[in-house]
């Protein structure tokens, strides 16, 4: 058990550690008996109960066979390397704006995207779509780096370096 970790054996001994007196709510969400459920029985009593919905997604703890490169239609491709480029320009300086918008933009994008695919592909697709993000705004930031002598990111630089080589040869080196 993790420090802090609320399970089923403990989660009495929790509430009142906080003072909680009703416990109905909890009671609820892990059940008072004392059955060990299978997973499948668990997600089943879970979706009934209304704690989780029909889309969420289940990784047990170690499983990382859902980091893999997937296929992926071009245009999603396409739409987040342009909104990657665009943005690496608009900043003019190879660095994110304030507050995270530059990333929430794509991540929008890769989430319009895997509702429009089966509940067991989202995972590879978003570990997929986020590789290829990252790859192009480091691809871009090496480019940079090349053609202009001592930049580094934060600094200001010509934006023709990009536009007038098409983006360092129009190139992603993304096997998707």
């Amino acid at each position: 058990m993790r420090i802090g970790e609320v399970n089923r054996d403990n989660y009495q001994q929790m509430l009142s550690l906080l003072g909680v007196k009703n416990n109905a709510v909890l009671d609820n969400l892990i059940g008072n008996d004392k059955k060990n459920y299978t997973e499948e029985e668990l997600y089943e009593l879970q979706l009934q109960r209304g704690i989780i919905t029909k889309d969420t997604i289940f990784v047990k703890e170690g499983d990382n066979s859902w980091k893999k490169t997937v296929s992926v239609p071009d245009d999603v491709k396409n739409d987040i390397i342009s909104t990657v480029r665009r943005q690496f320009l608009e900043n003019g300086n190879g660095m994110s704006k304030d507050g995270g918008v530059d990333g929430m933009e794509v991540l929008g994008m890769i989430e319009k995207y895997k509702k429009s695919i089966p509940r067991d592909e989202r995972l590879s697709a978003t570990w997929t779509l986020e590789r290829m993000m990252i790859g192009e705004q480091q691809r871009l930031v090496n480019y940079v780096k090349d053609n202009v002598s001592g930049w580094t990111q934060g600094q200001p630089f010509d934006r023709d370096i990009l536009l007038k080589s098409n983006f360092g040869e129009n190139r992603v080196d993304v096997k998707v």
